[in-house]
């Protein structure tokens, strides 16, 4: 899909544009409700020769209040926001794919994460380029896809820092 561009219309007054597929495909369905309704989302493509594929779906979002304990989420009205945790089987916290660029912070993380020798939640290879699969984690100083806070007590999930075979 070179030379595609992509579309989306959220169904909440909201749309994104891309001319560059790679951005697309990592930014095109991160999309922060600001409540709970009932959405129709209309996704456009179209290729550089002029061809059109269109696709949508409806699906209803719905959430409970909770209050913000500082923990990563999608922020709503009320101090609220839904969370979904770690979730091994999609290697996520919170819908956040765990891999990619990674930027280690002292404050304001989007995960808090302990550094463990057994019975991690996710085992974390480090490496220098195509972090692009569950626990491979390219550390950067600058445009991260998500930070993390390494804490001793009370973090969001533990990792293991290994050599081989990331992942949960």
């Amino acid at each position: 899909s070179s030379g595609a561009s992509f579309d989306i219309d959220y169904g909440d007054n909201n749309n994104y544009h891309s001319p560059n597929p790679a951005h697309a495909e990592r930014n095109l369905f991160w999309h922060d409700y600001s409540g709970p309704g009932t959405f129709t989302a209309v996704v456009r493509m179209v290729t550089t020769n002029g061809l059109e594929a269109s696709n949508s779906c409806s699906f209803t979002y719905s959430w409970s209040p909770r209050l913000d304990t500082g923990s990563p989420g999608i922020d709503l009205p009320g101090g609220g926001f839904p969370s979904s945790g770690f979730d091994a089987a999609s290697c996520t916290y919170d819908l956040i794919p765990l891999w990619g660029k990674v930027q280690i912070v002292d404050f304001l993380p989007d995960f808090t994460v302990q550094t463990v020798d057994f019975l991690p939640d996710l085992r974390v290879q480090t490496v220098d380029f195509l972090a692009t699969s569950c626990g491979k984690w390219e550390l950067v100083e600058f445009l991260p896809d998500f930070t993390v806070q390494i804490v001793d007590f009370l973090p969001d999930f533990k990792i293991q820092l290994v050599d081989f075979l990331p992942g949960t």
